[in-house]
């Protein structure tokens, strides 16, 4: 969102008088700074078919994007944005539902440029609030979307019974929820 712009007056107190200290300035500051700061997360809502494989899909990608999947359970092998996806673009997938979204590495189904790197093959997420992160890096033959972080829904209780189960010599092995 621009800054609102405002003159700046140099007033003697009366409020009827004045004159425009270097506006011309202040505008190119603000205009300096407009660029600057990133134009907020596109959020887009939407329904995705049972049971169904998408390949090269595109959920509504529009530069950085939050997407909230409802539907499912579904695989999604690649996303394909509205425009050519650039380096270090971002996507949020987060699960309004309780079925799953499952995400494919490296899946043949999908266009290469559009395809997943996973750290494992067959990621998982859903269960109300289960999210899944992407980055878009480009190099020489093309680009992947980069899972850069996941988490398989129900929030905070899933954390800690992971943290309880990874941490040894803690008492009952970890921390208790």
């Amino acid at each position: 969102m621009p800054i609102t712009r405002t003159p700046i007056v140099d007033d003697d107190g009366s409020g009827t008088t004045g004159t425009v200290i270097n506006n011309a300035w202040k505008q190119e500051l603000y205009t300096q700074i407009d660029a600057a700061i990133p134009l907020p997360t596109a959020f887009v809502q939407i329904a995705v078919a049972a049971t169904s494989i998408n390949h090269d899909f595109n959920p509504g990608i529009v530069g950085d994007s939050t997407i909230a999947l409802n539907g499912g359970p579904a695989t999604i092998t690649g996303f394909k944005p509205a425009a050519a996806p650039f380096n270090g673009q971002r996507l949020t997938l987060t699960c309004f539902t309780p079925n799953t979204f499952t995400f494919t590495h490296e899946d043949a189904g999908s266009t290469l440029g559009y395809r997943l790197r996973l750290p494992e093959n067959g990621i998982t997420v859903g269960a109300y609030w289960g999210y899944a992160e992407f980055t878009y890096f480009t190099f020489a033959g093309g680009g992947f979307w980069v899972m850069t972080g996941h988490e398989n829904g129900h929030g905070v209780a899933g954390l800690l019974e992971r943290i309880d189960a990874t941490l040894p010599g803690a008492p009952d092995g970890g921390v208790q929820p």
